[in-house]
């Protein structure tokens, strides 16, 4: 290589590594409107306990707060009937859960641990994020137990969870 193109190169490379750096600077910490699941808002949100109307929109639960609109993501629809909820628009209810605001967003996404409405109590998540519906046989996972245990037939599956899994066969992940 000559020393010509060295000179050149070498402030083309420099430009290359300060446009990399400011781009990873300004999305860093963001997930810039990726389609997230209700885990990654216990990974990267806030434990919060909001009150307000609930109303559904595009297919989907809001709960409206002021001026603020929060995505409800109740998690697994074979647990959500499950616990019996009856969600009615214009309904009130006190909401507790993982808020996190992409940016970019039109709304808040709330994964949702309790929702306290008309005098109950539903949960859809443990405080700490675990989801309820794990290992209950929901979905495609069969089985009782938290955790990513196998297990046939009645008692403990190995890995961390551990319960009586209803099928006999399957995986609590």
């Amino acid at each position: 290589m000559t020393a010509r193109t060295k000179k050149v190169l070498a402030p083309v490379l420099v430009a290359l590594v300060i446009l990399g750096v400011v781009a990873y600077l300004h999305n860093r910490g963001t997930t810039e409107l990726q389609d997230l699941k209700g885990r990654d808002f216990v990974e990267l949100g806030e434990f919060q306990t909001l009150r307000g109307n609930i109303y559904p929109d595009r297919g989907e639960w809001f709960l409206q707060t002021g001026d603020s609109a929060y995505e409800l993501h109740l998690g697994d629809h074979t647990h959500r009937e499950r616990t019996g909820i009856r969600l009615e628009e214009g309904k009130t209810a006190t909401v507790s859960g993982y808020v996190y605001s992409q940016r970019g967003a039109d709304f808040i996404d709330l994964a949702v641990c309790t929702v306290q409405m008309d005098g109950e109590k539903y949960r859809f998540r443990q405080d700490d994020g675990t989801p309820m519906w794990w290992g209950q046989g929901g979905g495609d996972r069969d089985g009782q137990g938290i955790g990513s245990g196998l297990g046939g037939g009645d008692g403990t599956g190995s890995g961390d969870g551990a319960g009586r899994n209803l099928t006999g066969q399957g995986r609590n992940q």
